[in-house]
């Protein structure tokens, strides 16, 4: 009970000796503004005019650029936290030439399908063919018909992690029962893990209560 008493008034007189000290840093910050502006009050209207040019006359130019501003962490934010609290897997197989991207394909399609067949629903698939179109998507073209290889990466997201559980047990059987010339899974079943994003938020500076402690321990 004494203790926490002793608490209570060491943060009020924290917060006490902050609020002084702060009001003391602005009096002394107005007092140094007022005695380096003599110049300015015996032009006061040259001061006004100003004060107008570089506040009201730029507030549209202020406004646009907060817009903007605004709309570009908005949707930065929104990509971020809506994967918030979700799971992925990530399977990767490499199929070999000739015709490495049409087996690529096609082992995509049977894969795809079998998902559908077992009822899996997800959040997201992906599928990516590194070493042709995974950089610049629909911008590569065509692919090369002399392509050597090309690895097949398909992702799937989903809040609840039992179908992505599943899907990493449905790449293993592509290398039997799917096109030929694979190869690339040494890594063995992918590993299913927790999306993490971050938050931004800003808590009242009074809900936090800076110290430092100092223990000495003999020994």
């Amino acid at each position: 009970m004494l203790d926490r008493a002793t608490g209570a008034l060491r943060r009020l007189g924290r917060q006490c000796i902050g609020a002084i000290w702060r009001l003391g840093y602005a009096s002394r910050f107005f007092a140094a503004v007022l005695m380096r502006s003599g110049t300015s009050f015996r032009r006061f209207r040259l001061v006004i005019k100003e004060i107008y040019f570089a506040g009201v006359l730029s507030l549209i130019i202020i406004i646009v650029s907060g817009l903007f501003v605004g709309m570009v962490l908005g949707l930065q934010g929104y990509e971020t936290l809506q994967r918030y609290g979700s799971a992925e897997a990530v399977g990767t197989l490499v199929y070999a030439w000739p015709d490495a991207v049409a087996k690529a394909q096609k082992a995509d399609a049977v894969l795809r399908e079998r998902l559908d067949r077992l009822g899996l629903v997800f959040d997201e698939v992906r599928t990516e063919y590194v070493g042709w179109n995974a950089t610049h998507g629909p911008l590569a073209g065509p692919p090369p018909e002399d392509l050597a290889e090309v690895e097949l990466r398909v992702a799937v997201k989903s809040e609840d992690k039992a179908p992505v559980e599943r899907f990493t047990r449905e790449i293993a059987p592509l290398i039997l029962s799917g096109p030929p010339g694979v190869t690339g899974f040494a890594g063995g079943r992918p590993r299913v893990q927790d999306i993490v994003a971050y938050w931004p938020a800003l808590i009242d500076r009074s809900a936090i209560e800076p110290g430092i402690e100092v223990e000495v321990v003999e020994v």
